[in-house]
């Protein structure tokens, strides 16, 4: 896709980019112009430099670097629930493409960029608040798909560790133990069918950690397929999955309080 624009203000190369179009994320946007798909004034650019107010921007965006649109689930005046695509963000780039529609929108939850499913968005500080909270007490449900390398020991059950961030490599990784820095992760699952080497299965995180499914499924000898940080290459590249197959299937409010009661007990669904 090859577009252009004029800049609605004077900031930097990247700002004029994400605020264009908000999908395309940091990572993105840094890849688009070191590859040299962006022109200033029809002059190219390789590096993120000022660009003035009125100035005109032409840039080529390849097909893969452009979602799905989000699927709206559910909205009333004060929440929107969304299906989000693979390779978005959920924390900027997600409000950002469904404000125009929706106005202000804050993240209360986030997914990661490449897992794909349901999320929950306020439509006002007080429902942020109130989400804010449900989350942190597991006043909130939630359920996983996952495609799994391999087969857990047991059909069902509950994978409790510890979780350490490695800042430098941008994982983390599980201990058995609590160990300094570390912050425990639970979550229950349950095979729902195997075949090929391969386990389909349910996951019911109870904690909300970084990377928590994907480093505990990973802990435990079957990893997610298609995922590059805690997966098995050689699989992934065998099978043709670069993407890895963890979906967010649905949300139930088990206990909310406040200006959105009315949601306790509901529960909102998206297709595997």
């Amino acid at each position: 896709m090859r577009e252009t624009f004029v800049a609605k203000k004077t900031t930097m190369l990247s700002c004029v980019l994400l605020d264009e179009y908000p999908y395309l994320g940091k990572n993105r946007v840094a890849r688009l112009i070191s590859a040299k798909n962006v022109k200033i004034n029809e002059k190219r650019v390789s590096v993120d430099l000022r660009v003035e107010k009125n100035a005109s921007v032409e840039v080529f965006i390849p097909a893969s670097f452009i979602p799905n649109t989000p699927t709206v689930v559910y909205s009333d005046d004060n929440i929107l629930i969304v299906d989000k695509p693979v390779h978005m963000d959920s924390t900027e780039a997600l409000p950002k493409i469904l404000e125009k529609e929706y106005g202000k929108l804050f993240p209360v939850h986030r997914l990661d960029t490449n897992t794909t499913g349901i999320i929950a968005l306020a439509r006002g500080i007080k429902t942020k608040t109130e989400l804010e909270r449900a989350f942190k007490e597991r006043g909130v449900q939630k359920k996983y798909i996952a495609t799994v390398v391999g087969k857990p020991k047991k059909p069902s059950g509950r994978i409790r560790n510890w979780l350490v961030k490695d800042a430098e490599k941008g994982i983390v990784k599980a201990s058995v133990t609590k160990i300094n820095g570390s912050l425990e992760a639970i979550t229950d699952y349950e095979v729902i069918s195997a075949e090929d080497g391969l386990s389909k299965i349910a996951l019911y995180p109870h904690t909300g950690r970084t990377h928590q499914l994907r480093a505990q499924l990973a802990s435990i000898g079957c990893p997610i397929l298609g995922d590059g940080k805690y997966g098995d290459y050689e699989e992934n590249k065998k099978r043709g999955v670069s993407v890895q197959q963890l979906r967010a299937v649905s949300i139930k409010f088990i206990e909310v309080d406040g200006i959105i009661n009315y949601l306790c007990g509901k529960e909102f669904e998206v297709v595997e």
